[in-house]
């Protein structure tokens, strides 16, 4: 455009203004100029726009059902491709307007809005009902909140100013799956749990989003969330169906019910084939399953399949052969072959290689800590003196790593769960190697990290640990030192938190376990009623187990045994009778079966 050239009667003009006050005619037309500026982005957002009607639509757009033909039809020429998505001028109050598109349809829209209004007023302009609580996002510095209204498909962005200005909305398919995917996109893990319980709370978390939750209640020891869970899923996939079950046994410590198991073999998908036989290997490789055969039979069928992956599939090819080695680890430490020691050897060797080679800063922070874990938790099984220093060193490295980058209390308290279960396992290592001053100092190290918790979510996988902490600390003092006057302290403190773990139905082996341990203790430095009353607790968590079906009978013999003693000492010579009979009953039981 020319600019008009400059003519003496504009000069004139200002001439004569120049006897006027410029302050106080700024302070006149400031706020007509404001007014003005304000003009052009006061259009609010209506109903019109975002339809009260299912399925939600946006100025006529339904994500899922809109096709691109339609689209284009709609706008004409105020809709152009950009890549695979499409950027539509609707004016005000929306800065612009993305549809992205999928199998030809429109997938989901996005609106970057400038408006002036505040949220409350957005919410009542669409009739908005109550949002999940925010979540609050710093990406890109922009420290937007979110707020999502599943039954509309909609995820709001406000700004994280006390006023709350909308900035931006996306709407997508109120198809559950779609929902929870476009959801959850980009938000962190804490951000992510909070969701889907929200959406669970209020009756829209659907197959997919259940199986992620139950996920986290597996990890988390939440047995009756999970179970819950369980109740609800309807899986056409019988086979993920089991696996689950599985794994929520392994906690309850009912039968796990493997012996119809049938893998398929998915000749086209040789990953997902090796990915469940993996997982499969996993349950079977656990102490309260123990079938080390069938384990390692599944782990070479894997190993099998995973050399048959396309090159682009390279990266979770090499993903799952590390998953197979900790597996591995797991049964070879736990059997009795006489190579033990060499292939104990020659798998920590390659899970080594593969811990170096395959993770990456864009992995989770907490995948290489866990991987190493798993690696301290089997040389704990093994009977004979290993070495395990190299491994106390990278798990050092990988923990400096790890807490450089997770944020948000969720995942710190993961991470102080994580160290703390590692120093536990440190300190059963120094102990098979007879080392008791640096088993106790391990062990108090993981008590103490233990405190770093501070997450509600993972406030019984705490309790778990903390238990078996001090029940440690209590073995420690009572069988490597001989002082169970010592010992009767740390299980005192072990004895109040097993309890709370009793209700969530954690384990039941240990549980009983850890009842009669303390009798004993209780009973070597003279507190004989204390012991009996322990060892009574004891015996009625097994019975209860065991009319249930969650433990053996032969789980009693041990507990009817130490009652007999005490009875007997005690002077209870009709009871102590009866607690030997009936640990010869259930023995000779045993034996037959």
């Amino acid at each position: 455009m020319t600019r008009p050239p400059t003519t003496p009667a504009h000069i004139g003009v200002f001439s004569k203004l120049r006897r006027i006050d410029v302050r106080r005619c700024r302070r006149v037309t400031l706020p007509f100029l404001l007014l003005s500026i304000l003009a052009q982005f006061s259009a609010t957002l209506h109903a019109t726009d975002f339809e009260h009607l299912r399925p939600t639509a946006f100025q006529g757009i339904t994500p899922g059902v809109t096709t691109l033909k339609q689209l284009r039809a709609k706008f004409d020429d105020r809709v152009r491709r950009k890549n695979s998505n499409w950027h539509i001028d609707v004016g005000a109050p929306f800065r612009s307007v993305v549809a992205r598109e999928s199998d030809k349809r429109v997938a989901s829209i996005h609106a970057e809005l400038i408006t002036p209004w505040p949220l409350k007023k957005t919410m009542s302009e669409l009739g908005l009902s109550t949002p999940i609580p925010p979540l609050r996002t710093e990406s890109g510095g922009k420290g937007r909140q979110h707020w999502f209204f599943p039954e509309r498909g909609l995820k709001l962005y406000a700004s994280a100013t006390p006023k709350q200005h909308v900035q931006a909305i996306t709407l997508v398919p109120l198809e559950s799956d779609e929902l929870l995917a476009r959801f959850t996109a980009g938000e962190s893990v804490e951000n992510e749990l909070q969701l889907l319980e929200s959406l669970q709370r209020r009756g829209f978390l659907d197959q997919a989003g259940k199986l992620r939750l139950i996920e986290w209640h597996l990890r988390a020891g939440h047995a009756g969330d999970a179970e819950v869970l369980l109740t609800e899923l309807k899986l056409d996939d019988g086979f993920h169906r089991q696996l689950l079950r599985a794994r929520h046994r392994l906690w309850t410590g009912e039968p796990t019910r493997l012996e119809r198991l049938h893998i398929p073999q998915l000749k086209t998908q040789p990953l997902l084939t090796a990915s469940r036989q993996l997982s499969w290997a996993r349950v079977f490789a656990t102490p309260q399953v123990a079938e080390l055969d069938r384990a390692a039979k599944l782990i070479t069928d894997a190993i099998d399949q995973l050399n048959q992956h396309k090159p682009s599939q390279a990266a979770l090819a090499d993903r799952l052969r590390l998953e197979a080695n900790l597996v591995l680890l797991q049964v070879i430490a736990t059997g009795d072959r006489d190579d033990k020691l060499e292939r104990l050897e020659l798998s920590l060797d390659n899970t080594e290689l593969l811990l170096e080679q395959m993770v990456s800063p864009a992995e989770d922070p907490l995948y290489k800590l866990q991987a190493i874990r798993r690696v301290l938790e089997a040389l704990v099984n093994v009977e004979q003196k290993v070495s395990y220093q190299r491994w106390q060193f990278l798990a050092k490295a990988a923990v400096e790593q790890a807490a450089e980058r997770v944020d948000g209390p969720l995942r710190r308290s993961e991470l102080a769960l994580e160290r703390s279960r590692i120093h536990r396992q440190l300190a059963g290592l120094a102990r098979g190697h007879g080392d008791v001053t640096a088993a106790t100092h391990h062990a108090k190290i993981s008590l103490r990290l233990l405190d770093d918790v501070e997450h509600d979510f993972c406030h019984v996988r705490q309790q778990i640990e903390r238990t078996e902490t001090l029940f440690l600390l209590g073995v420690l003092q009572a069988i490597e030192m001989n002082d169970h006057v010592a010992a009767a302290q740390w299980y005192k403190q072990a004895a109040e938190h097993l309890t709370l773990i009793d209700a969530e139905s954690y384990v039941p082996g240990k549980i009983a376990d850890r009842w009669i341990s303390m009798g004993v203790s209780y009973w070597t430095i003279g507190q004989k009623t204390v012991a009996l009353e322990l060892t009574e607790r004891g015996k009625r968590r097994i019975d209860r187990f065991v009319k249930s079906g969650r433990l053996p009978a032969s789980a009693l013999i041990t507990c009817f045994q130490n009652l007999s003693t005490m009875h007997g000492v005690l002077g209870n010579e009709t009871q102590s009778g009866e607690y030997l009979r009936w640990s010869r009953v259930v023995g000779e039981s045993s034996r037959t079966r």
